[in-house]
């Protein structure tokens, strides 16, 4: 395992997640066959994560440069080989159109091109992720008073589950490889926050299969920087069946 690429940079302006509880045994079946679900209190956690940064750039440039981009992702909790905390992201998107040619040309798990919006509806705000006609994911979220998730019992809880999961695997152009990365970030406190509507089809999905909306939180303002690993094989060169 190894890369010569560089490292990614980013101011992180903005971060939206949405977590709903799955039972462990239905992430099982979506996950490579090298790793595992996290558990907590008795669920696994499937999020969706919708990123404002800015000054995106390559080391060592700092993120004072670069463009903007709007990013989403699908996050599962995992355990590696290791047994340590990481993530399992499926795929990564972005609205910005140079850096998903970039990724296209240099990464082994390129970042697909969507349309993806941040709207301000006071109170709340409007999210939405689509694919030609799809509409992969939309919520309105505004802030709340308290937090209040049957997975996590305190905001310090997620806090320490989110610092844990800096290392991801995810799947590759190359069949049974799995992308190896890194993202070291210093986020800061999460707010809570209330969800007036959500839906889309990796929400539908994700019901239809017994997962329950859980939680949703924002933060902001915090320096990420993402230092890819290269390849590895999935134990089996493929997910359960």
């Amino acid at each position: 395992m190894g890369s010569r690429l560089p490292s990614v940079s980013a101011r992180m302006h903005e971060r939206f997640i949405v977590n709903l509880r799955v039972p462990p045994q239905v992430l099982r079946d979506r996950l490579p066959a090298c790793v595992t679900p996290q558990v907590v209190n008795g669920y696994a956690v499937v999020s969706f994560c919708m990123l404002d940064l800015r000054g995106v750039t390559l080391a060592p440039l700092p993120p004072i440069v670069g463009p903007r981009s709007i990013s989403c992702a699908q996050r599962y909790a995992i355990l590696a080989e290791s047994g340590e905390p990481a993530v399992f992201v499926p795929e990564r998107q972005t609205n910005f159109a140079v850096g998903a040619r970039l990724s296209a040309l240099g990464f082994a798990a390129p970042h697909r091109l969507v349309d993806i919006a941040i709207e301000r509806e006071s109170p709340a705000t409007e999210l939405r992720v689509q694919d030609g006609n799809d509409i992969m994911f939309e919520a309105a979220l505004r802030p709340s008073g308290e937090f209040s998730s049957a997975v996590f019992a305190t905001l310090d809880d997620f806090a320490a589950f989110m610092a844990a999961g800096v290392r991801s695997y995810g799947r590759s152009r190359h069949e049974g490889r799995l992308t190896v990365l890194d993202l070291h970030k210093d986020d800061g406190s999460y707010e809570p926050l209330f969800i007036e509507w959500i839906g889309g089809t990796f929400v539908d999905d994700c019901l239809a299969v017994g997962a329950q909306v859980d939680s949703a939180l924002r933060t902001t303002d915090a320096h990420y920087v993402w230092k890819y690993h290269g390849l590895i094989a999935d134990a089996v060169g493929s997910t359960r069946s």
